[in-house]
């Protein structure tokens, strides 16, 4: 019996994949975002980098401490017991603040501001005003979520006391953390926009 001929084959060796780095930026809240990714395929980089543009100034407009026509700022000068309709995403980042609040007892809240500003920081000139801080030290505090009303069903906010969700210079008001938190969220905004437009994304 003759042998059958046999081959040798060859191992399958997948093609070369290149991944490339691509890098974006842009103005935003007085500062700017930066958007590293990688990815197999060559992405329409203009139209992603106005996407990545259009997502951040959607935040800064809703949420900007030192734009007076932000939805944060209308809130700010609405009147006490008033419902105020926000969007969404505001009041994503307040009902979060709010939740954690309540979780930790009020160690985490988000109407601090009035220290903060006591203190010297953020737009009050980097000195501490000795008089204010002990003023706030001794006086009882109560957290943001026993003044406010949220409504996310609704859209809508309101304040059950006197405080304010952030402040401008000049102004003794409550709490940077907000502004804190749309910069996260606009982050967020930009990761999950590259993720659902790229093919193989890595994202830095």
């Amino acid at each position: 019996m003759s042998k059958m001929p046999t081959e040798t084959l060859a191992p399958l060796v997948p093609p070369r994949t290149t991944i490339r780095r691509y890098a974006l930026n842009g103005p935003t809240m007085g500062t700017r975002y930066a958007a590293v990714f990688y990815d197999t395929e060559r992405p329409d980089i203009d139209r992603i980098g106005l996407a990545l543009q259009a997502a951040v100034d959607l935040v800064d407009r809703q949420m900007s401490t030192w734009k007076p026509q932000s939805d944060l700022m209308r809130f700010n000068a609405a009147p006490v017991g008033e419902w105020v309709p926000l969007p969404a995403e505001l009041l994503t980042v307040i009902e979060a603040g709010l939740n954690i609040g309540r979780q930790s007892g009020g160690a985490f809240d988000i109407a601090t501001g009035d220290l903060v500003g006591a203190w010297g920081f953020a737009t009050h000139g980097g000195t501490p005003d000795a008089g204010a801080v002990a003023q706030l030290a001794a006086a009882p505090r109560t957290p943001a979520y026993e003044r406010l009303d949220c409504d996310p069903a609704s859209f809508r906010l309101r304040r059950r006391a006197p405080v304010q969700l952030d402040h401008r210079a000049g102004q003794r008001e409550a709490q940077r953390e907000p502004a804190r938190a749309a910069r996260g969220l606009a982050g967020e905004e930009v990761a999950q926009l590259l993720a659902a437009d790229l093919a193989a994304p890595v994202l830095h």
